[in-house]
């Protein structure tokens, strides 16, 4: 198990236990909750999904030897002022975007059991992110919540972008994109990743996985 996972765990240990009477927030329960929120046309959850200031500063007391140019941003983004604000209403334009599709679609009652997703962290914040897909399937269609680079705060996950949408040939899913990096690991000339590209339509000449590309 590498490091970066190890303190994943050790910081989703640390909002279990300290929220011991509460839900933990699971990428699942957080998909639900964005998608009810559309349903039920209130803008509450995502509000509350949306980072603060204060949520940024008790954060960053558990993260130990940050680097210090990480330290320096977050200290700037807490002194914003209108970091909030932006932040509020790109929330908000998402929650309008996500009820446009679900009308659009036509869906309702959408509940996932599972879905999709991808932990991970880089170098431009400290905190973990999350990218996550719930499937909605309704007759031949299928319908795509896709959250990307949620990060994780001290009171759960809190949102990084999020649409519903139809997929098309153009879209490596989660799922799909998990295979392809598996197969470029055991295919040093791609032929494999390639032929598994076009036969799932994408289109594309080269393997987007590839260093590089």
């Amino acid at each position: 198990m590498t490091k970066h996972w190890i303190l994943f765990f050790l910081f989703l240990t640390y909002i279990s236990c300290k929220r011991a009477q509460e839900e933990i927030m699971t990428p699942t329960i957080f998909c639900n909750g964005l998608i009810k929120a559309a349903l039920d046309r209130d803008s509450g959850y995502f509000l509350q999904r949306t980072e603060t200031p204060a949520k940024l500063r008790q954060t960053l007391k558990l993260y130990k030897d940050l680097r210090q140019s990480m330290k320096e941003y977050e200290e700037i983004l807490m002194s914003d002022n209108d970091h909030y604000n932006r932040m509020k209403d790109s929330s908000l334009l998402m929650y309008h975007g996500l009820v446009d599709s679900v009308q659009k679609f036509g869906l309702q009652n959408i509940r996932f059991d599972t879905v999709d997703f991808n932990n991970y962290i880089n170098n431009y914040r400290p905190y973990f992110k999350l990218d996550a897909e719930g499937f909605v399937f309704r007759g031949q269609d299928t319908f795509v919540l896709q959250v990307k680079e949620a990060i994780l705060l001290n009171d759960g996950w809190n949102l990084g972008s999020v649409k519903l949408f139809r997929p098309g040939p153009e879209d490596i899913l989660l799922r799909v994109a998990d295979s392809i990096r598996e197969a470029s690991k055991r295919d040093p000339r791609n032929l494999r990743v390639l032929d598994s590209l076009k036969k799932i339509n994408y289109k594309v000449k080269e393997n987007p996985f590839i260093e590089g590309n």
